[in-house]
């Protein structure tokens, strides 16, 4: 009513700038915009529902696509090519299962001592706090720390010195987990130096958003472990042909 300036007491006059506000096509904005967002949000969801079935599907024949993807490769494949996408393949297969197996073990750990020294010290909701703070593990450097300030936050709206003393607290924790619990559970799945940890969130921020900051560290990882072989490989066949020169 105060976008077509109508009088609400007037009917007739409302019915009436009503009808030259559709007529003048300000309705097809509003119309259009919502048309969108049904359109995205159901294709979204459908796109969503459709790669879950194909998981589950292929999962459950995982077994049937990997035998006949090994035995293309040994059709259509030399030997020595077969071998090292063999051995790539494997290498790709033990960094990820290593990665988000020690990732989501280290989630559950970071999440129980949240919960548990939350609790110990009577800090409300400490259940939420540790889901969220395990939830926000998953993503690296960053993202238990920010999901602990947003649980600090839901505290401090009930109590907001406990907010302060929960920050405390996570900072505590989160000195032990770094230095003792995260080296241990998920450093030895990475494999590579910190300062690459920091260029794989970096790179995977940027291309893919969280999903890239998560799947990048494996990815890294991978190509850290192959270029470390191949540059192994030609420095031991450098040294053999020296070797023979000098002899």
């Amino acid at each position: 009513l105060r976008t077509i300036n109508a009088d609400p007491g007037n009917i007739s006059q409302v019915l009436e700038s009503l009808f030259s506000w559709v007529i003048s096509g300000s309705a097809n904005d509003i119309i259009g915009n919502v048309y969108s967002v049904l359109t995205n949000t159901f294709s979204l969801l459908f796109s969503t529902l459709i790669s879950i079935m194909f998981a589950v599907i292929v999962l459950f024949n995982k077994q049937t696509v990997v035998k006949e993807g090994f035995y293309l490769m040994r059709a259509y494949l030399s030997k020595k090519r077969y071998a090292k996408t063999v051995h790539i393949l494997s290498l790709i297969r033990n960094t990820f299962t290593s990665y988000i197996g020690g990732t989501c073990t280290e989630c559950i750990i970071l999440a129980t001592l949240v919960m548990f020294f939350a609790s110990l010290f009577q800090i409300p909701f400490a259940f939420l706090a540790g889901i969220l703070v395990g939830i926000g593990a998953l993503i690296p450097m960053f993202g238990a720390l920010a999901a602990a300030i947003i649980a600090a936050l839901l505290i401090a709206v009930d109590t907001p010195i406990e907010g302060l003393y929960f920050i405390i607290l996570f900072i505590c924790i989160q000195q032990v987990e770094g230095n003792f619990i995260y080296p241990n559970v998920v450093g030895k799945s990475v494999g590579i130096p910190p300062i690459y940890v920091m260029i794989a969130v970096t790179l995977g921020a940027n291309v893919a958003g969280i999903l890239g900051m998560v799947f990048f560290i494996p990815i890294f990882s991978c190509l850290y472990q192959l270029i470390k072989e191949d540059a192994s490989k030609r420095i031991e066949i450098k040294d053999k042909k020296e070797g023979l020169l000098n002899e």
